[in-house]
């Protein structure tokens, strides 16, 4: 595998990472299942409501990424060479 290609693939088992731990998060504070729900974002009248929804959400985010150890997620992806 290429370096780009690992690299890549770090970046996106961050990615999934991140969005593991939200809804873990969220489900977690809400009690609400949310493994049932669709994901994906519903159609919008206006492109810009999903931006607004993300950068609403930023601040939880940033809390979630700080209680993640990177070593960690590096460790998962490299533990297969």
């Amino acid at each position: 595998m290429t370096f780009l290609n690992r690299v890549r693939e770090v970046a996106l088992h961050g990615v999934h990472h991140g969005a593991t731990m939200a809804l873990a998060a969220a489900q977690a504070c809400s009690g609400h299942e949310l493994q049932l729900l669709p994901h994906y974002f519903p159609a919008a009248e206006h492109p810009r409501d999903h931006e607004r929804l993300v950068e609403v959400f930023f601040d939880a985010a940033n809390s979630i990424a700080l209680t993640s150890q990177a070593k960690d997620i590096v460790n998962k992806v490299f533990s297969g060479l």
